[in-house]
């Protein structure tokens, strides 16, 4: 596996995840991986940082909110099929990582896995959370996205790793 740079790494991840999307994978009383399709990556409090939105209202909110960690998977070729069931079904309802034909390998430095065969892995340490607040939302943003009412919570995640596969 190599190292890298986690800025470059990072963002290469979030181009993807604005084209099909990148697995986000946690771990409660079992591993679950969902979608996700934007994010930011940065530098706050002198760390790198990946910034996960996840809604309220999906599991993986649940299990980030017990958990400390995170891992973000960038999926290869022969892993990218499983996103249409990853990001359309619910774990609470399921194993996904199965049901998707996905497995997972152990991360270098968190105790949540990372989805085995991905080009590339970042692994995660929670740093704080942070509720999206409508009321301070532009209009068309809130009326686009959020019409439900359904809102994220970001997760700021300190970049303990960032590698790609050999």
């Amino acid at each position: 596996m190599l190292e890298h740079a986690f800025i470059t790494l990072a963002q290469e991840a979030l181009a993807l995840a604005k084209n099909g999307g990148v697995y986000l994978t946690t771990q409660d009383k079992k591993v679950n991986s969902m979608v996700i399709g934007w994010g930011q990556v940065g530098v706050m409090w002198g760390k790198g940082v990946f910034v996960a939105p996840v809604r309220f209202s999906r599991f993986t909110f649940e299990q980030l909110r017990v958990g400390a960690e995170f891992t973000v998977s960038i999926p290869s070729a022969e892993t990218k099929k499983g996103l249409a069931i990853c990001g359309s079904k619910s774990g609470r309802d399921m194993d996904k990582l199965a049901a998707a034909g996905l497995t997972t390998q152990p991360a270098r430095t968190t105790s949540v896995p990372v989805i085995a065969n991905c080009a590339a892995h970042i692994e995660c340490r929670v740093l704080g959370m942070a509720a999206l607040d409508l009321e301070t939302l532009h209009e068309s943003e809130k009326a686009r996205f959020y019409g439900d009412g359904d809102t994220h919570m970001l997760f700021f995640g300190e970049i303990l790793a960032c590698y790609e596969e050999d």
